[in-house]
C-alpha cells in the first residue's frame, strides 16, 4: 500500500512553526551541511526547539501510517483462518483511531561503504531519524463493538516507512481473535435470528 509520503519541512509549515521562507533557507543549508537532518538545521538555524520537531513528526508523518499498517498486517493474520471465513476486516472494521502514549527519537548515522576493486572505502555517513512509539489504538466495527489494544512501531526517515514491531501472536492475541469473535458472535446472532 503506498502512503502518501509527507515530509517533515513542509509540515513543520502547514502546523505554522516556520514559514515557507525559513524552510527554503534550511533547504539551502542542507545541502552545505549534509551530515545534519533537516529537523536539526531548522532547529538551529530558527531557535525552534527539537522537541517540538519531533512532536509535528510523531502526529502528522508517524500516527497517519499506522491504521493503514494496522489493516495491512491484520489481513495478513487472516488469510487462511478457516474460522472465520467472510470476514473482510476492510468493512468490518468501521475506523481507526490511534494516539501515541510514548515516542522517542533519535538520529542515526549510518556509514555507507563500496568496493572499489577489492577495497571497502567509506563512501560517507547517510543521517536519519529513528522514532520509536507506542500508541493506543481504538478500533470500530461493524457489531458496534470498540476494541482497544496497544501497539508498537517504528519510522525510520530514510525510508519513510513506518513499521509495527508487534510480533505474530502479540497481534492476535490482542487485535486479531477479539475482532474475529466480535465477528463470529455477529454471525451467530444473525443466523439465531433468522433461524
Amino acid at each position: 500500500m503506498e502512503h502518501n509520503r509527507v515530509r517533515i519541512g513542509p509540515a513543520l509549515v502547514s502546523e505554522g512553526v516556520i514559514s515557507e521562507e525559513a524552510l527554503q533557507e534550511a533547504l539551502l543549508r542542507q545541502h552545505q551541511f549534509p551530515f545534519f537532518t533537516l529537523g536539526q538545521i531548522i532547529s538551529i538555524l530558527h531557535k525552534v526547539p527539537i522537541g517540538i520537531i519531533d512532536e509535528v513528526n510523531v502526529r502528522r508523518i508517524v500516527m497517519p501510517q499506522l491504521p493503514a499498517e494496522l489493516l495491512l498486517r491484520l489481513k495478513d493474520l487472516a488469510r487462511g483462518d478457516k474460522f472465520a471465513k467472510g470476514l473482510d476486516l476492510e468493512s468490518y472494521i468501521t475506523s481507526v483511531s490511534v494516539s501515541p502514549v510514548f515516542h522517542e527519537s533519535k538520529n542515526v548515522d549510518a556509514r555507507e561503504y563500496e568496493d572499489r576493486d577489492g577495497q571497502w572505502r567509506n563512501k560517507g555517513v547517510k543521517r536519519y531519524v529513528l522514532t520509536r512509539i507506542r500508541a493506543r489504538v481504538e478500533m470500530s466495527v461493524a457489531s458496534n463493538d470498540v476494541l482497544r489494544a496497544m501497539v508498537e512501531a517504528h519510522h525510520d526517515t530514510s525510508l519513510g516507512k513506518l513499521t509495527i514491531d508487534n510480533n505474530e501472536d502479540q497481534l492476535r492475541s490482542g487485535l486479531y481473535y477479539p475482532l474475529r469473535g466480535f465477528y463470529l458472535r455477529t454471525q451467530r446472532q444473525d443466523s439465531e435470528s433468522t433461524g
